[in-house]
């Protein structure tokens, strides 16, 4: 759609760091046995010590959620070779397999080490994250938002000087935000066979904000 006539539309855009507000690793439990039932009693028995050991570090409830749930068979495609010397693939049951998957969301990361290596140590957890993020009522994101407005009226300053314009007021204003993801993978599994904890830096994640603004000409 062409733009009304005697405008200047502009794109401003800011990034404001900001430390992050939640940190969220995800705990997994899983267990392959030849009974269904056995497989259960498996991942309900080490699920238990992971509950313990977040209540021992003192996690709310409410940042404990139950991400995934499954129970299936388990399979596999073996290759094996006919009477007439040809190779063919056929699937093998293996058993049964339970997955438990939990997200904690935790506000202090200092005791984020000590969960990693406790669920790997007592309950043979996978682990998966960190993962980090920024809360809505963080002040980077209002600033990002400021900032990205003032880059806009930069740049439309900047437009009507060189075309010897006057700028005008504003016609109209939209906007769009995020936060992208940052924070690196970490993952554990078997047993743990560090001696010292494990350090887990939240460093800074990057608010970025970004406005269309639309001035009018002054004639």
């Amino acid at each position: 759609m062409d733009e009304p006539e005697g405008m200047i539309t502009v794109r401003g855009e800011a990034v404001v760091p900001a430390e992050p507000d939640e940190l969220r690793l995800r705990l997994i439990v899983s267990a392959v046995r030849p009974q269904q039932a056995d497989a259960l009693q498996d991942v309900t028995t080490r699920s238990h010590e992971l509950d313990a050991l977040l209540d021992e570090l003192d996690v709310p409830k409410p940042k404990r959620t139950t991400s995934g749930l499954s129970i299936h068979e388990k399979r596999e495609w073996v290759e094996e070779s006919t009477a007439q010397g040809k190779h063919r693939e056929r699937s093998v049951h293996r058993g049964y397999e339970v997955h438990n998957s939990i997200l904690v969301r935790l506000d202090d990361p200092a005791i984020a080490g000590r969960l990693l290596e406790g669920a790997v140590d007592r309950a043979q957890a996978h682990v998966e994250g960190p993962s980090w993020d920024v809360d809505e009522a963080n002040p980077a994101r209002i600033e990002a938002c400021r900032e990205a407005a003032r880059d806009g009226k930069r740049k439309a300053e900047a437009y009507a000087g060189a075309l010897g314009l006057r700028l005008g007021v504003v016609s109209s204003v939209s906007e769009s935000q995020e936060v992208p993801w940052r924070g690196g993978m970490l993952s554990g599994g078997a047993r743990a066979a560090a001696t010292e904890e494990i350090g887990i830096e939240p460093g800074q994640l990057d608010v970025f904000a970004t406005v269309t603004i639309m001035f009018a000409i002054d004639r």
